[in-house]
């Protein structure tokens, strides 16, 4: 699931966006908390509690592809 709303800017006054994202990030928790289906457990960053190592999730590597699309699209 992906918020679109947040793929590109949103044009309305500063107040509304502010609760929209508030909203956002409370529905992002609750999914977060009540589905199994959501996110993928490889999605987010793991700390190996041995070692102290932080295991890096697989959206940071969808974040760098999201990033170079947009940068080869403006640059």
């Amino acid at each position: 699931m992906k918020f679109r709303l947040l793929e590109k800017p949103i044009s309305l006054h500063p107040d509304k966006v502010d609760l929209i994202i508030v909203a956002i990030c409370g529905i992002h928790n609750w999914l977060r908390k009540t589905s199994n289906y959501y996110i993928r457990r490889d999605s987010v960053d793991i700390e190996d509690i041995n070692t102290g190592e932080i295991i890096p999730g697989t959206w940071r590597s969808e974040l760098n592809d999201q990033s170079k699309k947009i940068f080869t699209a403006n640059g």
